[in-house]
C-alpha cells in the first residue's frame, strides 16, 4: 500500500513537471489561446508568488493579445494582491475596450478608493458604451460619493443603459429624485456646490486661528521656563 501511494506521488510531480514546461513553451505560442491556457494553468498550479507575479505583469503590458491582457488583469484580481492596482489603473488607457472594460470592473473589486476621482474623469472621456457601465459599476461598488459631476454628465449619453445606470448611482449617492431631467441636476449640484466651497474655507480658517494659538503656547513656555530655554540653546 505505501508503495502503490509513493509510486501515485512520483507520477504527479513527474506530471506536474512536464506540465509546467509544457505550459511555459506555450507562453511563448503564436496563438494566443494557447498563452491564455498557459497563463491560467501556471496560476493555478505554482506555488511561486514572485514568478507568477512576474508573468501576470509582462502578459498585462506586453502581450499583443487583449485577450491575454484581460485575463491577466482578471488573475490579479483572483490573486487579491493589491500591489497590482497601479498597473490594471494604467490599463483604463489600454487601446482595447476588453482590456479597459476589465481594468475599469477591476478597480472596484480591489476596492480602489484613491481612484474614484480618475473612474470619474475616465467616465466623461470613454466612448466605449459597456466601458461606462463598468465605470458605473464600480463607481457604485466604491459608493464615490463625490464624483457626481461626471454621472450627471452621463444623463445626456445616447445611450440609455449609460443613463439609467448613471442616475441609479445619483439616486443612490444623493437621495434626491430628479428623474432624467440633466438641467434639474445641474442646478441641484450648483446649489451644493458653495456649501462644500464654504466647508473647505471653513476648515482652512480653522487651521489659520489653531496656527497662532500654538504659537502663543510656544511663547508662554519661554516666557514661564527662561532657564530650559537657555539650556536648549547651550547645548
Amino acid at each position: 500500500m505505501k508503495l502503490f501511494i509513493i509510486c501515485t506521488a512520483l507520477l504527479f510531480i513527474i506530471s506536474c513537471g512536464s506540465s509546467i514546461s509544457e505550459q511555459t513553451v506555450n507562453l511563448k505560442s503564436t496563438q494566443s489561446q494557447d498563452r491564455v491556457l498557459a497563463i491560467e494553468w501556471l496560476h493555478n498550479n505554482v506555488e511561486n508568488d514572485s514568478t507568477i507575479k512576474k508573468m501576470l505583469e509582462e502578459a498585462l503590458t506586453r502581450d499583443s493579445s487583449p485577450v491575454v491582457r484581460s485575463t491577466a488583469i482578471r488573475l490579479m484580481v483572483k490573486s487579491k494582491d493589491r500591489s497590482f492596482l497601479p498597473l490594471i489603473v494604467k490599463a483604463l488607457d489600454d487601446k482595447n475596450h476588453l482590456v479597459r472594460m476589465e481594468a475599469a470592473q477591476s478597480v472596484g473589486s480591489f476596492f480602489g478608493y484613491e481612484y474614484q476621482n480618475l473612474l470619474g474623469e475616465k467616465l466623461q472621456t470613454e466612448e466605449d458604451v459597456w466601458v461606462k457601465l463598468k465605470i458605473i459599476k464600480s463607481l457604485r461598488y466604491l459608493r464615490a460619493k463625490n464624483v457626481v459631476s461626471p454621472l450627471i454628465a452621463m444623463l445626456k449619453d445616447e445611450n440609455p443603459s449609460v443613463r439609467h445606470q448613471a442616475l441609479a448611482a445619483l439616486e443612490k449617492f444623493t437621495k434626491a429624485k430628479l428623474g432624467f431631467k440633466h438641467e434639474a441636476w445641474d442646478e441641484w449640484y450648483k446649489k451644493q456646490k458653495p456649501e462644500e466651497d464654504a466647508n473647505d474655507l471653513e476648515k482652512e480658517e480653522e487651521k489659520d486661528i489653531d496656527a497662532p494659538k500654538e504659537n502663543a503656547n510656544d511663547l508662554e513656555k519661554n516666557i514661564n521656563n527662561p532657564k530650559e530655554n537657555e539650556d536648549k540653546k547651550k547645548s
